[in-house]
């Protein structure tokens, strides 16, 4: 289902536009916000190519069509959202878009750049390149703790439950890296974590 929206639509933006280089220099993945996937001039400075959105809930959809290839992910930042039903088909998107050009930059975000699309990237990650779920919240939370504006990584309990699902599914013979009670004592903490806490 298509959400398309004007880019003039009277959204309200919260917090500055934010964007962090989750994989590069050569496949380049970066997570953000709306604000910043709402700046069609951000955008180009970025050389974004294709857009995961996961705020249509929130009003914010293909807000440029024509200029960008998206893919919209219709999900509320709830425990109770279909994230495991939603998260396959938006970490295919991501690898396809990698895989068909070099020249291409997929920027996924959410709203405040926190939950859904941590979440979503988090997914692409384990089913990518292999990280396990661990790996890939400390690669994100390392990648944007050098930057005191960057968004707290944080997706919710019942997206954390589903990304334990899917690394059971995506990596069999490993037990799971992560558990929801580990994730929420150790890396709730309000910041991203430069490393793993002891």
């Amino acid at each position: 289902m298509a959400i398309v929206l004007s880019a003039a639509a009277a959204i309200p933006l919260a917090g500055e536009p934010h964007v962090t280089e989750i994989l590069g220099p050569r496949l380049l993945l970066y997570m953000g916000n709306a604000a910043f996937a709402s700046s069609r001039s951000l955008l180009a400075r970025a050389r974004v190519t294709h857009i995961v959105t996961a705020a249509a809930t929130d009003g914010f959809g293909e807000l440029f069509p024509g200029a960008f290839s998206y893919h919209v992910v219709p999900i509320e930042d709830s425990r109770d959202a279909p994230f495991g039903a939603l998260a396959p088909g938006s970490s295919a998107f991501i690898a396809a878009a990698l895989a068909a050009n070099p020249d291409a930059r997929v920027l996924v975000h959410c709203k405040m750049g926190t939950s859904r699309s941590a979440a979503l990237v988090l997914h692409y990650l384990m089913s990518a390149t292999d990280k396990t779920l661990r790996a890939g919240l400390l690669h994100i939370m390392a990648a944007r703790a050098g930057d005191p504006k960057a968004p707290y990584t944080h997706p919710n309990f019942g997206f954390w439950d589903a990304l334990v699902a899917a690394e059971s599914v995506l990596q069999p013979h490993h037990p799971p890296s992560l558990l929801r009670d580990e994730y929420n004592n150790k890396f709730c903490t309000g910041k991203n974590l430069p490393g793993d806490p002891a």
